[in-house]
């Protein structure tokens, strides 16, 4: 039986979501560490920061915090421990711990009463607020090494500010991913590690101003660095490498096996239910491939592997993947069924606007097939239940990434 890359819906995502939790580690009831992560003297060395130009102190410390995170990530991209760590360059200068409002302010009455603070007034809070900063050097490293070269469209940089300035302990204002630090009784600032704030992150705690509706299952699904897509992503790159592979090997043979072997390829790995109502992609790239010169079968194999091995081929392919699954879990989505029995979406206006955000490269989905999934999963085997042209799907569906990237890369290169 063929090997078909995809997966299932009730199955993937629930099994992600029962590992996210199960993977979580025990914490307090507040999930912040308020004082047993201990401080170094070199830490809290902005205590003594000097007010430059009419600043406070609050604003002098905060600026001489925001550089010594730049301190902080100079010494991990000095380490060199993984060429994935140097996306940590982008956030020099980007890694900051405000003075203004809505984050740290020069609160005076807030800290004579000592009930809630929001300035930066001792030298504990200094401390702290350094310590906060190694965890998100730490959260930072991991987040892009899991990203693993994919683009991050979520944040450009990370802020620390007071919790109850946010309205939590995560939060997604803009461009900026927000950490809040707890400022208990008596302003005592407890910070959270680099894997609470992932598990918060995971959780969807930054989801808020109009993207609750993504909270539990879908941020598991659309999580760039969550199980699901990690997975997917490793399995796209492995089958973009092996289509190179195939096209990189046709080099220098003669044009009659060139013919053959490229005819055979389209064959193997490109879809047949992508295409317009008169033919699919792959019949038309077969008949244009019996037909061309020589020279003009070296270019289409030179275009197409140049097309393949582009990151914009591999993560639209993910995309379409991850907005055709996030679809596709929800019930009212139209459908049109081929004789084969293949699902392939057309009303893609279904992958709404919540998500655009997150999934830039969307459209690719049209490039993404899908299946029934009571049925075998043979999916090249005649016979699969069918249902009715724009009827609803009320069915478990399995999305196939399998030849997104090799059809939809044909497709910008093929002549017209």
């Amino acid at each position: 039986m063929r090997r078909v890359h995809g997966f299932f819906l009730s199955i993937s995502l629930a099994a992600a979501a029962a590992l996210a939790q199960g993977c979580a580690p025990a914490e307090d009831e507040d999930g912040a560490d308020d004082g047993a992560a201990a401080y170094t003297a070199a830490d809290a060395a902005c205590a003594t920061s000097s007010p430059v130009g009419g600043e406070s102190a609050t604003e002098a410390r905060a600026r001489c915090l925001t550089e010594q995170a730049n301190r902080l990530l100079d010494q991990q991209l000095a380490k060199n421990e993984d060429p994935r760590d140097r996306a940590l360059a982008a956030f020099k200068g980007k890694l900051r711990v405000p003075a203004e409002t809505g984050c740290f302010t020069e609160d005076i009455a807030g800290s004579a009463l000592g009930i809630w603070q929001n300035d930066i007034d001792s030298e504990r809070d200094v401390g702290m607020i350094a310590v906060q900063l190694k965890a998100a050097v730490e959260f930072l490293k991991y987040f892009y090494r899991d990203l693993d070269g994919y683009p991050n469209h979520l944040f450009q940089s990370v802020e620390i500010c007071p919790n109850g300035q946010l309205g939590g302990d995560l939060a997604l204002t803009g461009s900026r991913l927000r950490i809040g630090v707890r400022t208990g009784t008596f302003g005592r600032i407890g910070i959270h590690t680099a894997t609470q704030i992932r598990d918060k992150w995971g959780a969807g705690e930054h989801l808020a101003g109009g993207l609750e509706a993504l909270k539990g299952m879908r941020w598991t699904l659309l999580d760039p660095v969550g199980t699901p897509r990690t997975l997917l992503r490793t399995a796209l790159r492995r089958i973009v490498s092996r289509l190179s592979e195939r096209l990189g090997g046709l080099q220098g043979k003669p044009s009659a096996t060139v013919r053959s072997e490229l005819t055979k390829i389209v064959q193997d790995e490109t879809s047949d239910v992508v295409g317009d109502e008169q033919k699919s992609l792959r019949q038309r790239a077969l008949e244009k491939i019996a037909s061309m010169t020589a020279s003009q079968l070296t270019s289409l194999v030179k275009a197409w592997n140049a097309e393949i091995t582009k990151a914009d081929t591999s993560e639209g392919a993910e995309e379409g993947s991850v907005s055709m699954r996030d679809v596709l879990q929800r019930r009212d989505v139209k459908v049109n069924v081929t004789q084969r029995g293949l699902v392939n979406v057309q009303n893609y206006k279904q992958i709404t606007v919540d998500t655009e955000f997150f999934l830039p490269r969307a459209s690719f989905s049209r490039y993404v097939e899908a299946v029934e999934a009571k049925t075998d999963i043979a999916v090249e085997q005649h016979g699969l239940v069918n249902i009715q042209l724009n009827d609803v799907i009320d069915v478990k569906v399995q999305v196939l990434y399998g030849k997104a990237a090799q059809t939809g890369s044909l497709d910008k290169v093929l002549p017209l």
